[in-house]
């Protein structure tokens, strides 16, 4: 359409239309007013146009730039996406570890307990071997006494 407009420019010295006829009733005008205002019209179209035109370049550019933007916010959510399944599994290994954390403390625990309860002080050990009181095969009643706590302990 710019186009064609272009070209009716182009021949501002002749009127596009047959004059009136003159037993028509209307108002007759000289043809070069009728030329100046189609001349007129045609410059106003043109400029219509060519705004029409920027401003369909302008939205086809905001177009463009949202479908960018789209597929920065689409990637954008894919990394929350895997990052939010990260931060699961990794509570999900923390509370395993925290879970076997108190199990081992239990074992421990029971392994001092153990301990504890059947290892012998050295005072006890003195005591088994008889060096206590200086001879090395002496039964004396503190032998018994550690022997009896030691074995009726288990």
């Amino acid at each position: 359409m710019l186009t064609a407009l272009m070209e009716l420019s182009a021949f501002p010295d002749q009127s596009l239309f047959t004059p009136p006829d003159p037993k028509s009733r209307g108002p007759r005008h000289p043809p070069d007013l009728r030329a100046l205002i189609e001349t007129q019209q045609i410059a106003s179209y043109k400029t219509f146009l060519e705004s029409f035109r920027e401003i369909k370049d302008g939205v086809k550019d905001l177009a463009a730039e949202l479908s960018h933007l789209h597929n920065i916010c689409d990637g954008m959510a894919a990394n929350l996406g895997a990052s939010k399944q990260n931060s699961r599994n990794l509570i999900d290994e923390i509370s395993k570890l925290g879970i076997e954390r108190k199990k081992l403390m239990k074992e421990r625990d029971l392994a001092l307990a153990y301990q504890n309860a059947f290892q012998l002080n050295t005072e006890d050990l003195k005591i088994l071997r008889g060096t206590e009181h200086g001879s090395s095969n002496s039964l004396t009643p503190e032998f018994f006494a550690v022997s009896l706590s030691f074995f009726f302990a288990t």
